[in-house]
């Protein structure tokens, strides 16, 4: 589902890899987006062994088309950027120093793989997927918001609703 994901999203783009989107208020604007080269299968294993993160089936597929991605770009900001996965030891690092003291259950064994401007830190719960749910993906923010699904289903409905926040 993510190389099919990914595919009807690029089909969508012009040859800048730009995309007309409607706001909430009627107005259009133009995004952009980048897409970063492939993450090998080395550099998955590796970060796995380093950081002991788990790495869910469908968030490696995305690695290994592209490791990290700039969706939904405005003119001064990046609506959801997606870090590249040597990025994330540092990103966990710095969000655990900043934050890891508010975090309680099955948050605290979470690592963040990218950002939502104005909203928070999506994150990969290392419990739920040791768990084998499916729902191991939620957004850290001022009020924690927990999705029921995978990061597979979770960036098909990002992409539907041209990067709107689809869960208010």
């Amino acid at each position: 589902m993510i190389e099919q994901t990914l595919i009807d999203l690029k089909r969508r783009l012009n040859e800048n890899n730009e995309m007309l989107i409607e706001e909430s208020d009627g107005s259009t604007c133009l995004r952009s987006f980048v897409f970063a080269p492939p993450a090998s299968e080395q550099e998955l294993i590796d970060f796995t062994v380093r950081t002991r993160n788990i790495l869910p089936e469908d968030y490696q597929q995305f690695l290994l088309l592209h490791n990290g991605a700039q969706l939904f770009k405005g003119q001064y900001e990046n609506i959801v950027d997606l870090s590249k996965i040597e990025d994330i030891p540092n990103d966990q690092r710095n969000f655990n120093k900043a934050f890891g003291s508010y975090l309680t259950g099955d948050r605290k064994d979470s690592y963040p793989i990218g950002h939502f401007i104005d909203i928070g830190s999506i994150m990969i719960s290392n419990t739920r997927c040791r768990e084998g749910k499916r729902d191991y993906l939620w957004i850290a923010s001022i009020e924690h918001i927990e999705f029921p699904y995978d990061f597979q289903t979770w960036l098909h409905k990002l992409i539907a609703a041209d990067g709107h926040s689809f869960w208010t």
